[in-house]
């Protein structure tokens, strides 16, 4: 039966064993995965209730796929994800989170400088999001997208 559950972030994030103030993050990348709305109470949506009943964990390496390609797929809504997964690791097969933060500072800056510029708390933000998401094995880190070696990452496409 279809249903729309409403979640607080701390409820939302218990299934990747997040804990305030960490539930936020959690919030802003399934709302980038179009699996949630982002307002309060927390609400899936269509998409993501269907998931919901069949993986209430979201830790099935469908559920995983299913969110990597909605993340990565979206240059819009998602623009930082898609930048990574589909011009970043296309040129930087191993590389350091300055790295990123620097593609990172370069792909967003022309939407504002005072936000995405050099030196932007913002970007760090966003690649401390991304590297913990495909990093983490409650995240999407079972996906093998970045593997953590002696203080690089490995990137690596999915087929």
């Amino acid at each position: 039966s279809q249903q729309n559950i409403n979640f607080r972030d701390v409820e939302l994030a218990k299934p990747f064993e997040y804990k305030a103030p960490f539930s936020a993050r959690t919030r802003s990348w399934l709302n980038k995965t179009g699996f949630i709305d982002l307002r309060f109470p927390v609400k899936l949506t269509d998409i993501g209730n269907q998931v919901f009943l069949k993986d209430p964990n979201f830790n099935s390496i469908e559920t995983q796929q299913f969110m990597h390609t909605n993340l990565t797929s979206e240059p819009i809504n998602a623009e930082a994800w898609h930048y990574f997964y589909n011009e970043f690791l296309d040129v930087n097969k191993e590389f350091d989170r300055e790295q990123l933060i620097s593609g990172l500072t370069m792909k967003l800056r022309h939407h504002s400088e005072d936000h995405f510029g050099p030196g932007s708390k913002l970007n760090i933000v966003i690649a401390r999001k991304i590297i913990e998401c495909y990093t983490a094995d409650y995240a999407l880190g079972d996906l093998g997208v970045i593997m953590e070696k002696d203080g690089y990452y490995i990137g690596k496409k999915l087929n």
